[in-house]
């Protein structure tokens, strides 16, 4: 005893048209799941196999009284729970990722860097690798006391530049 009410069954979204893949007479695939166990409890006595429908549409057409395929199929959204749970968290993530670069680069610009080939070459280290703070204030000689002339200066002593002394700024 077969219920009167259709059957519905859950397809993808982007599973073709049932009625017109059948009219058109379109074979499933082999290894499309099983249609004939899902619909048995709703099937009336005597009805054929509807694999073997589906595998060979052109021998088996549906009759004038049968229903519309569609009707008996519902289709899942794109936008499924796991999809959705799925896209927040990586949303979430590049987000994190983005506000840590940001605040790497905002605090690389705030900082002065300098990089000296002694430096390099006494730490074994490339010189791209090597960062010194440079303290403009703490770098400046008081007016009011006599230093010493600093070895590093150019043989005038007037070139305040960095680059001047053996650094170069990047």
């Amino acid at each position: 005893a077969a219920s009167t009410r259709l059957p519905r069954i859950c397809i993808a979204h982007e599973h073709v048209d049932v009625d017109e893949g059948y009219s058109a007479g379109k074979t499933i695939p082999n290894t499309h799941p099983s249609v004939h166990e899902m619909m048995v409890g709703y099937l009336p006595e005597g009805h054929r196999n509807v694999d073997m429908m589906l595998k060979n549409p052109l021998l088996y057409p549906l009759p004038s009284f049968h229903p519309p395929l569609e009707q008996m199929v519902s289709r899942r959204t794109v936008w499924s729970p796991g999809v959705i749970l799925s896209s927040i968290v990586l949303l979430l993530l590049l987000l994190c990722i983005g506000v840590r670069n940001c605040k790497k680069l905002r605090a690389a610009r705030a900082r002065p860097r300098l990089r000296t080939p002694e430096a390099a070459r006494s730490t074994g280290k490339s010189m791209e690798t090597i960062h010194i703070r440079f303290d403009v204030e703490a770098a400046a000689p008081d007016r009011s006391q006599n230093l010493p002339k600093p070895q590093h200066c150019n043989s005038s002593g007037t070139d305040p530049s960095p680059t001047a002394h053996g650094y170069e700024t990047i």
